[in-house]
């Protein structure tokens, strides 16, 4: 494919002062959707990003290629970036590369197996030609830049039939957009958006206060000094991390307008009613959708500046906390009422039926309203009946260390960024942290949980009918000395 039908001047930005890679993206996607290149521009963002935790974009020579596929690119165009400070940090096939010549590839899905490849091929054979990079750095302007690059161009123009080909192609997809499939695939992209936002809350917090206690010796949160600090700051945490994880879903439907109502809506669900992560992703995806429908309100011209920064966030956070605070949450507290009172009576039953429930619940949710349920009935009787904290205190560890296990086993199967969370969830398991998993069920819940509730149900069984008894109201391997 021609360059020329690529690349314009009105796609390049010159000495773009930007400080980190994500930045950079940002620009390179605004220029193609003010450009006309794109449909919606947060869904390719999206698709950017997400292929960014796959593997290293940057290359050598201070080059870097980040790219996307997506049905929301109407036809193949690259955006580029000469870049005024280097950034030292874009993941690159060469450690030491220092990236300042950015070249953002925007590819229809249609056309993912050859557009992309030929698209791929043509460029980088580009930079291969002596002075090429050099002359790129030293170009005065953009019509300078873009000549550069149209010079050296070795490719074969499009004919007319063949773009009008791929104007087919792309009506197609578009017919596609309505299928259930595309509609459950990019509420998973929303989904993804947001644990990729919340896994560094979670391995920061859970690290740290895995490291407070294991320091303590204790099977307990130090209360004194030193460690109750580092403890502290690991809580906070694991506490913000449901409210980045509802934001961030939002703000990938909806863009910045939905931040504050998916965060501050979140925050409210889990602080005030108790409902652990699954419920902040519930009230992200409200949020986005609820801002989304106030977006349709036409608003006049002298108010449209403020609608992003203002009137969207302000009417959108007071309904999406409307719905939380007057709608879900009251039924979902009086749920956890109940469910106390249930297993309260499910105490007379057989170890086995027994360590089945608790096992289940202390896995299904890790460290949410369920989980706390099952826990705080052994822990409070920690005293009395330690048998009942000896197989619940394996059920806490098992939901992080068996995905920490998976991304060991089968490192393939997981994302850069899911294998740094194993490492952590190894940490977190061996501290009885069982949080370490929800990077893993945020992302695919339909395999996760059910995966992690099976593990937590055998480990509490075989804990009961090994008659293990476990005196720390606490769990994972931190506790064997009691």
């Amino acid at each position: 494919m021609n360059f020329s039908n690529l690349i314009d001047k009105n796609l390049i930005v010159l000495d773009l002062d930007s400080l980190n890679k994500n930045e950079v993206i940002e620009k390179l996607v605004d220029l193609l959707d003010e450009n006309g290149a794109l449909i919606n521009k947060n869904e390719f963002l999206e698709a950017v990003l997400l292929r960014e935790t796959k593997s290293p974009t940057g290359l050598e020579d201070g080059l870097a290629i980040p790219h996307g596929k997506s049905t929301s690119v109407k036809t193949p165009k690259i955006a580029a970036a000469r870049l005024k400070n280097k950034i030292k940090d874009w993941e690159s096939v060469d450690e030491s590369n220092e990236v300042d010549l950015v070249f953002l590839i925007a590819i229809p899905d249609a056309e993912k197996g050859t557009t992309h490849i030929e698209v791929l091929s043509n460029l980088t054979t580009l930079f291969m030609e002596d002075g090429f990079i050099e002359s790129l750095r030293d170009a005065k302007n953009k019509d300078e830049f873009l000549n550069i690059i149209l010079k050296n161009d070795k490719s074969v123009p499009l004919k007319t039939e063949t773009i009008n080909q791929k104007e087919r192609s792309f009506e197609n997809s578009t017919k596609e957009n309505n299928s259930f499939k595309f509609h459950l695939n990019k509420l998973k992209e929303h989904l993804l958006f947001g644990t990729s936002h919340m896994i560094p809350f979670i391995v920061a917090g859970g690290v740290l206060l895995s490291l407070a206690v294991m320091l303590s010796g204790k099977g307990a949160v130090p209360e004194t000094g030193f460690l109750k600090d580092m403890a502290d700051m690991g809580i906070a945490g694991l506490t913000l991390f449901t409210a980045v994880l509802g934001g961030y879903i939002a703000y990938s439907i909806a863009d910045k307008p939905g931040l504050a109502p998916g965060m501050i809506g979140s925050w409210i669900a889990v602080q005030n009613y108790k409902t652990g992560f699954l419920g902040a992703i519930i009230v992200g995806f409200i949020a986005g959708f609820i801002i989304n429908l106030l977006k349709k309100i036409k608003l006049p011209d002298s108010m449209k500046s403020l609608g992003s920064i203002f009137i969207y966030p302000l009417i959108g956070t007071f309904i999406v906390c409307g719905i939380v605070m007057w709608g879900i949450g009251i039924p979902i507290a009086a749920m956890m009422t109940s469910m106390n009172t249930w297993l309260a009576s499910m105490a007379g039953s057989g170890k086995v039926a027994l360590g089945a429930i608790l096992g289940g619940m202390t896995a299904f949710d890790m460290g949410g309203p369920i989980n706390k349920v099952a826990t705080l009935f052994a822990q409070t009787q920690v005293d009395t009946q330690p048998w009942l904290m000896g197989g619940v205190g394996i059920a806490i560890c098992t939901p992080p260390l068996g995905m920490a296990l998976a991304t060991f086993l089968s490192p393939k199967k997981y994302t850069k960024d899911e294998k740094e969370a194993g490492k952590a969830a190894a940490i977190m398991g061996l501290i009885g942290i069982s949080e370490g998993a929800i990077p893993f069920a945020a992302a695919d819940p339909m395999r996760v949980l059910p995966a992690i509730v099976a593990g937590g149900v055998v480990g509490n069984i075989v804990g009961f009918l090994m008659n293990c008894i476990n005196h720390a109201p606490w769990g994972g391997w931190i506790v064997l000395p009691v």
